[in-house]
This record gives structure tokens, sequence and C-alpha cells, in this order.
């Protein structure tokens, strides 16, 4: 079931990536597509604040700053993609952009204790030398 669901999240991310680029080489300002892609989320984090309540709010009054701290760095990061691939070709954007796998799975092992740490790291390795045989070659 789990596969199933990280399946359809590849895909689906794709596809939100693809239109977001779409729509981001299709504006006359790539700034304004993004601002006004930002504020999709809202109608959603309406829908879970009635439906959920009591528990978000509780849980932003616990870890409001990261919270805060992990949404401006989300919109920050995806922002700068777009802009990026605004600029320039996607075939050498789009390797570079999944370093993030590689900077998530250093932070899981090192900071958060995750188990299975070699597995990870090579995981990680593997993926960041790819992402250097593409740029370089």
């Amino acid at each position: 079931q789990s596969l199933f669901f990280i399946t359809g999240m590849g895909i689906f991310g794709g596809l939100q990536f693809c239109l977001d680029i779409y729509g981001t080489r299709l504006s006359e300002n790539p700034f304004t597509y993004i601002v006004w892609s930002m504020f999709l989320g809202i109608p959603v984090s309406g829908y879970a604040i009635l439906k959920y309540k009591v528990g978000l709010f509780t849980l932003f009054r616990k870890d409001w700053k990261q919270i805060i701290a992990s949404s401006f760095m989300d919109n920050l990061g995806y922002a700068c993609i777009l802009l990026v691939t605004y600029w320039l070709k996607i075939l050498y954007v789009l390797p570079v952009s999944n370093l993030s796998i590689v900077v998530a799975t250093l932070i899981g092992v090192i900071s958060l204790k995750e188990s299975m740490a070699r597995r990870r790291i090579a995981s990680a390795v593997l993926i960041f030398l790819s992402i250097a045989f593409v740029q370089i070659f």
C-alpha cells in the first residue's frame, strides 16, 4: 500500500513540477506566476483548519517556529527551482534539484539518527554521483 502512495506522490509531484515550469515560462514575469501559485495552498489550509482546528491550533502553538521556518524554506526553495528553470534548460536543472534527496538523507542519518544509515548514505552518494556525472558530461 505504501508503494502505491509513494508512486502516486512521484507521478503527481512530477506533473505539478511540469505544469509549474510551463506556467512560469508562459508568464511575462516569472515572479508573478510563482507568487500566485503560492496562494493556491490557502483553500487547502482553510479546509484543514476547519476540519482539524483543535489539533492544528495545539500543534501550531507548540511548534510555531518550526512550522513557519519550514514553510518559508519550502516556498523559497521551490521558487528558486522555478526561477532557474525559467532561465535555463530543464535538463540542466532537474538533476541538481534532486540534491535535496542527498541533503535530507544526510540530515536524517546524522541529526535524526535514522536506521539503515549505510544503505541510505550509499543511495545518497549514488544519486550525488549520478547528478555530477550528468552535469559534467
